[in-house]
């Protein structure tokens, strides 16, 4: 399984386990990898993290994105609309922050992965 497979889009949102969170196209994925960032930042790198490690253990239509983005500052975590508490680490074309600029709500497909990983689609496509 890989990123394309799984949610039929070139692109999307991932948020990592620290709750970093990264706007990356994950068309060139193969099977069981993830995009990660260079340590760097010099660019992105594909990493396999390991067979199976794709699976999905929850799948949800999010209303708006924003409520299911992770914030590092605890104290921010219920303000929903609030664009201080993300840790961005990857966003070349400012996607999140547009997001965040919109008085609408972005929908979006989450897929809760069993390894904490998550995964977002917005309904709407990204630049």
């Amino acid at each position: 399984m890989n990123l394309k497979k799984l949610t039929n889009r070139d692109k999307g949102i991932i948020c990592f386990l620290d709750k970093s969170i990264a706007v990356v196209h994950w068309d060139k994925c193969g099977d069981d990898t993830i995009p990660l960032i260079s340590r760097y930042f010099t660019g992105i790198r594909y990493m396999s993290i390991g067979a199976g490690a794709l699976e999905v253990e929850r799948v949800q239509h999010a209303k708006d994105i924003k409520t299911v983005l992770p914030y590092r500052d605890s104290q921010k975590g219920g303000q929903h609309n609030c664009y201080t508490g993300l840790c961005i680490v990857y966003d070349p074309n400012d996607y999140i922050y547009k997001v965040f600029q919109e008085e609408a709500a972005t929908g979006g497909m989450v897929y809760h992965l069993h390894n904490g990983i998550i995964i977002i689609t917005p309904d709407d496509e990204i630049d």
